[in-house]
């Protein structure tokens, strides 16, 4: 996974560190997509809270 990039309109010389603090606490977001032979695709979507030890990183 990869870190999201602070939006394009904040585009001072600290934006990434301030747009990390921004969004450390968030939870990370996914959409899996799920496939099984003989059925059309479907998607599972869930939040995970990440532990405060990891959004230091």
């Amino acid at each position: 996974m990869t870190n999201t990039q602070a939006p394009f309109w904040w585009d001072d010389n600290d934006a990434q560190e301030r747009w990390r603090g921004e969004v450390k606490e968030q939870p990370v977001r996914l959409r899996i997509e799920c496939r099984l032979k003989g059925h059309k695709p479907w998607f599972v979507h869930r939040e995970l809270q990440i532990e405060s030890t990891w959004a230091a990183t």
